[in-house]
């Protein structure tokens, strides 16, 4: 299949460059296919198959960081025309469905989880003596002071700062805050 060259060089790589991104997206039988495809609607003249393999290899190699940034804006572009549709979905779509699952697609994409359902399997309060409450509060204040979180007086215990080496006790006279 000879074909005439057409235009510049520099012309035949611009062209080359867009379509290789638009035959890309395309079902071909084997990636050579589709290279001598670019190559002869870009302008190339095709002597033999192994030559025109050879040099369009050689463009492609020369065009790489032209072409992966073609791609980039292409795939931006495509996130931002998704992430409109998804928007409209969840202000115009007439299903409750859609809506809720276009909404949960937006939150999911900009970072933010599910919610996990946590189930507390616990006496009532009512059921618990002060000791057991006493207990409970101690184990939640030691699970956050181990995670770096502040610490809280227990009225009725003695703490000793390790930074000051202070002792803060309250006592019956003391002023709540």
């Amino acid at each position: 299949m000879e074909r005439k060259p057409r235009g510049s060089d520099k012309e035949k790589h611009a062209r080359f460059r867009e379509l290789y991104i638009e035959y890309a997206m395309r079902d071909w039988n084997t990636y050579n296919d589709m290279l001598k495809a670019v190559m002869a609607d870009a302008g190339f003249t095709l002597n033999d198959n192994t030559g025109i393999i050879y040099k369009a290899r050689q463009i492609l190699t020369k065009n790489w960081p032209e072409i992966q940034q073609e791609i980039s804006k292409k795939l931006n572009f495509g996130a931002i025309i998704a992430t409109e549709t998804l928007l409209e979905l969840c202000k115009d779509a007439k299903q409750e469905s859609v809506r809720l699952k276009a909404a949960t697609e937006l939150l999911n994409k900009a970072g933010f989880q599910e919610a996990t359902r946590l189930e507390v399997t616990q006496r009532p309060l009512e059921e618990m003596s002060e000791a057991d409450i006493d207990n409970k509060i101690r184990e939640l204040l030691d699970k956050e002071e181990a995670a770096g979180g502040i610490t809280i007086v227990h009225p009725e215990s003695k703490t000793i700062n390790p930074e000051s080496e202070t002792v803060n006790a309250t006592t019956e006279d003391s002023e709540e805050v």
